[in-house]
């Protein structure tokens, strides 16, 4: 559970439901945005949301986003899903998931099927 803001409007709540791994290296992260506190309709952009880090090299914000997250209603929720693509070798990630300082990390290895919670820095 990550806490973003929208705009200047409301603070959502993101909750990460799904990661999955296909063999070609596509990564899907399937979320859902909660405006449990906004008081109007909220804009969320999802791919400020997510990012890959590589400590390697570079990192990777989503390719693409599913969900209409322009317009969700006050108390509402819109579930939708980021994609990258990762080395098809590779069969651990770093997800950054949130805004500002509000930021926390998770490592998944999928050879495992394992994830954690992880510190950065």
């Amino acid at each position: 559970v990550v806490h973003a803001r929208a705009g200047d409007i409301a603070t959502l709540t993101v909750t990460v439901d799904a990661v999955s791994r296909a063999a070609d290296g596509t990564i899907t992260v399937r979320f859902r945005a909660y405006t449990s506190e906004a008081t109007a309709y909220s804009t969320l952009d999802p791919r400020e949301l997510f990012t890959i880090i590589n400590l390697e090299g570079e990192t990777l914000r989503p390719l693409g986003t599913e969900g209409d997250f322009r317009s969700i209603p006050p108390k509402g929720a819109v579930s939708g899903s980021a994609t990258f693509t990762v080395d098809a070798a590779r069969h651990t990630i770093i997800l950054q998931v949130g805004t500002g300082d509000n930021l926390k990390f998770y490592e998944f290895d999928f050879t495992r099927k394992t994830y954690k919670e992880t510190v950065i820095g």
